[in-house]
């Protein structure tokens, strides 16, 4: 069994294994594991900046290292980087082949021998689907396997994970861990190593066919291809953004095995400026699928130049057969008190008055 303690970001990734009186022993210390890529968004775009120098010295540097010992040092276990028992003449890394939702999954375990003489290994790879928490399911996949490494040499371990292995267990994110457990034969060397990797899912594209312009109708072209090689039920598109389109929602139905379809909608922009509309799938058998479209919005005739509904006349809005605009009543006093007189303007109208002030 393994365990591993994270020491916010500036920290190692720690394995302990547990004994058979109970007790546990660190078998590993990764160095390199936690406090990558800090992100925030960039100041005037949707792009990814960059700000792990801003929290943390350079990784592997001197500085950083000693932040790290220093932090346990205060902490519930300052032995940790205290008379390291395990040896480091083996070690792993692992990669993942980018893989979309309904494809096999190609993983590569890199066991990599440091000594001059050749070591044979015995390692143990478990798949698990993992929640947006980061807790595990129990493993749906498990293989063993002996590597002979050779002297100052690297072996390869590809391990293949089909759709139809993972298509039951897979949960919301798409998100894995593989997890790996091993011994080297000539000097009990312990091995543990965790990888992450997550499935993409496709995306919804998004095209504007026409010019969007504040209280104007405009349209918008969305088109996806299913992925799998099932059959999506129910599909469901969803598209809004503030300030161009109220909620909408588009009943497709069915989408056969990586059919394309494409689908448009109308929309109606309520204020002018960069904006975003969004839209997604939802599926039983897909989710978190996604699109994203910067439309520029030009303001209406009736908007000012200040990005503000420009000051109109009382009647504005109105048409002809408005069902809010009352029949005129000439018999009535009132009315007849606001109707125009003979030279077109109204009898009691001081207010619209044009000429010099009586």
């Amino acid at each position: 069994m393994f365990l591993w303690c994270p020491l916010q970001v500036n920290s190692d990734k720690v394995y302990w294994q547990r004994q058979s009186d109970g007790s546990f022993k660190i078998v590993y210390i990764e160095e390199k594991a936690i406090g990558h890529l800090i992100s925030t968004k960039a100041v005037g775009s949707y792009k990814r900046e960059d700000v792990t120098s801003l929290y943390k010295h350079p990784e592997g540097s001197e500085e950083e290292r000693k932040a790290v010992e220093t932090a346990a040092k205060h902490g519930t276990k300052a032995h940790i980087y205290k008379n390291r028992e395990w040896g480091e003449d083996i070690s792993m890394t692992v990669d993942t082949q980018e893989a979309y939702t309904g494809q096999d999954i190609t993983l590569r375990v890199h066991v990599k021998n440091k000594n001059n003489m050749p070591r044979n290994v015995s390692l143990n790879l478990f798949v698990a689907v993992m929640y947006y928490t980061g807790v595990t399911a129990s493993p749906f996949k498990k293989e063993q396997r002996q590597v002979q490494i050779p002297a100052n040499g690297t072996q390869t371990v590809p391990m293949l994970i089909s759709y139809a292995e993972y298509k039951p267990h897979l949960v919301d994110q798409g998100a894995m861990k593989l997890s790996i457990s091993g011994k080297v034969a000539e000097t009990n060397q312990v091995l543990a190593k965790e990888h992450t990797f997550r499935l993409r899912t496709p995306d919804l594209t998004l095209t504007l066919l026409s010019p969007a312009i504040v209280g104007q109708e405009a349209q918008v072209q969305i088109v996806f291809k299913n992925p799998l090689p099932v059959t999506l039920t129910d599909a469901i598109f969803h598209m809004e953004g503030s300030g161009l389109s109220t909620p909408q929602t588009m009943t497709v139905g069915n989408i056969g095995p990586h059919q394309t379809v494409k689908m448009r909608q109308s929309f109606t922009p309520l204020r002018p400026g960069r904006r975003q509309l969004v839209a997604s799938l939802d599926s039983p058998q897909l989710s978190q699928v996604h699109g994203v479209l910067t439309v520029d919005v030009a303001p209406g005739p009736t908007w000012g130049h200040e990005g503000s509904p420009a000051p109109s006349r009382a009647s504005a809005g109105l048409t002809r057969d408005s069902p809010g605009r009352q029949p005129t009543n000439r018999s009535s006093p009132a009315n007849a008190r606001a109707s125009p007189n003979a030279h077109g303007s109204p009898a009691g109208g001081r207010r619209e008055r044009t000429g010099r002030p009586v």
